[in-house]
Parts: structure tokens; C-alpha cells; sequence
């Protein structure tokens, strides 16, 4: 289901997710398989802090992430887009920027493939 997402992706990933508050990082980390002991356990610190701890444990694959698409630029474009947080700009800078060029990139390796 696209690019997958590591912990190294951690910085890349957070600056799209600025814009979010403490109530919408709460939801996307839900939406995207984490329980909410895990989004709730850091929501007293710093913002900068609690959007750190829930892409960490994302990117980990903690709780259900795995059934909800695992960390990858898809499966956080369609969080984004879900009706409960409504931010299809920043979904669409995330598809423009990272989905469109896996797309190209898989059709590339299949040209590749069908010319050998």
C-alpha cells in the first residue's frame, strides 16, 4: 500500500502535521490503528512533544496500524482525508509531493519489466 514509512521518516513526515491540533493529532493517530491509551499518553506535554510520540509510535506499527494500511504516505493521505479531520490540503501537498512519484515509479518498474 505505497512507500512504506520507517522511524526515520519521523521529521519528514511531522512537518506536514503541523497544522494539526491536539484534539486532530488525537484522531489521526486513532484512524490510523492506535489505541487510545497510546495517543492519549502523551497529550500533557508540549505539542511539538505529542505529535512526536504519536508518529513514533506509528511509524513502530504499535497497536492495530498494521490493519489499518501500516505507515506508508497512502494510508496517511486517506487519515487525512476522513471525514473526522477534513484536511484534504495537506492530503493533497502529501500526494502530490510522495504518492504521485511511488505511482510513477511502479509504473517505470513495470515498463522495465515488460521491455526484458
Amino acid at each position: 500500500m505505497g512507500e512504506r514509512l520507517c522511524i526515520d521518516d519521523r521529521i519528514q513526515v511531522a512537518r506536514y502535521l503541523t497544522p494539526l491540533d491536539r484534539e486532530e493529532l488525537e484522531i489521526l493517530g486513532q484512524l490510523l490503528g492506535l489505541s487510545y491509551a497510546t495517543v492519549t499518553n502523551h497529550k500533557n506535554s508540549s505539542l511539538a512533544v505529542y505529535r512526536s510520540s504519536i508518529l513514533k509510535a506509528w511509524l513502530l506499527k504499535r497497536d492495530e496500524v498494521n490493519e489499518k494500511g501500516g505507515p506508508s504516505w497512502i494510508t496517511l493521505e486517506a487519515a487525512l482525508r476522513d471525514e473526522l479531520l477534513g484536511h484534504a490540503g495537506i492530503a493533497d501537498e502529501i500526494n502530490r509531493d510522495h504518492c504521485k512519484r511511488v505511482s510513477l515509479n511502479s509504473k517505470a518498474s513495470s515498463k522495465a519489466t515488460l521491455q526484458t
